[in-house]
């Protein structure tokens, strides 16, 4: 994860599969909570890969992994890498009011 102190928006998440099998399912944590678009997956068509691809990205669920209050449900190509970027940044609420 590169992580952006001043400006949240800009926090990237690169996650590898260095194994010949896509992975459905594959959670990891994630530090802002919404909606995540796929920047790069090196598994398109495009730059000659398989095809294995998360159509319009991933959204967070509200399920801490990984020592982060968020998580993503992804799908990671085989041998390939996906580059992930959060579309909007959610603050968490506070619980004291």
């Amino acid at each position: 994860m590169r992580k952006n102190l001043e400006r949240e928006e800009e926090t990237l998440i690169f996650v590898c599969n260095f194994t010949p099998i896509p992975r459905n399912g594959y959670r990891i944590g994630a530090p802002l909570a919404g909606h995540y678009d796929q920047l790069l997956n090196s598994d398109d068509w495009r730059y000659g890969g398989s095809g294995v691809v998360m159509e319009g990205g991933a959204t967070t669920d509200e399920l801490p992994w990984q020592g982060l209050q968020y998580s993503l449900n992804l799908t990671l190509p085989p041998l390939g890498m996906v580059v992930l970027k959060p579309q909007s940044v959610s603050k968490p609420q506070s619980s004291s009011q």
